[in-house]
């Protein structure tokens, strides 16, 4: 007679793929709103950069209305002179700083823009490898069932050979 082996078969396996299958699906769905959120930053940064420019161009005609003003200022009378000549550089260089902040904002909005369009789209790329992950885990466990159910089988054909020798007076 054969010496009796039993092999454990591990059933559990299939229920644990099958739980991170579902745990992976979650995974895609919360990336995926994660990508969604990203579109909408990406949306509100690029009307951000539309009102920047707007302030710039805006920044831009009060410096030439600015200069008119000056230029009418200067025109006053020798006795006012310095006056004008403070609020002239006075003037100018509040105009200066704030063009400059101006332009310095616009680049900014810019660039958040690109860094958000480059996040959503490694984001989607992130959400598409979940996705496969969950189809190739998907695939094992479908493999895993059949493999168990094969072994279970075998084992059941073992156990009737096993019988059989032994009917047939095999040690």
């Amino acid at each position: 007679m054969f010496p009796s082996r039993s092999f454990p078969i591990p059933i559990f396996t299939a229920g644990v793929i099958y739980l991170l299958s579902g745990e992976l699906h979650q995974t895609a769905a919360a990336v995926e709103e994660i990508a969604s959120a990203v579109r909408q930053t990406a949306a509100t940064a690029a009307e951000a950069m539309v009102r920047a420019d707007e302030a710039s161009a805006s920044a831009m005609e009060s410096d030439n209305v600015m200069k008119k003003t000056i230029g009418m200022m200067q025109s006053v009378s020798a006795d006012n002179s310095k006056i004008v000549d403070m609020m002239v550089a006075s003037t100018e260089t509040h105009l200066t700083a704030m063009i400059d902040n101006v332009i310095n904002m616009s680049s900014m909005i810019k660039e958040i823009s690109t860094a958000t369009n480059e996040q959503t789209q490694a984001l989607e790329l992130i959400n598409q490898s979940v996705s496969r992950i969950g189809t190739m885990t998907h695939n094992n466990t479908s493999m895993v069932e059949q493999v168990t159910s094969a072994a279970e089988d075998l084992s059941g054909r073992t156990a009737r050979l096993h019988r059989a020798v032994h009917v047939f007076g095999g040690s």
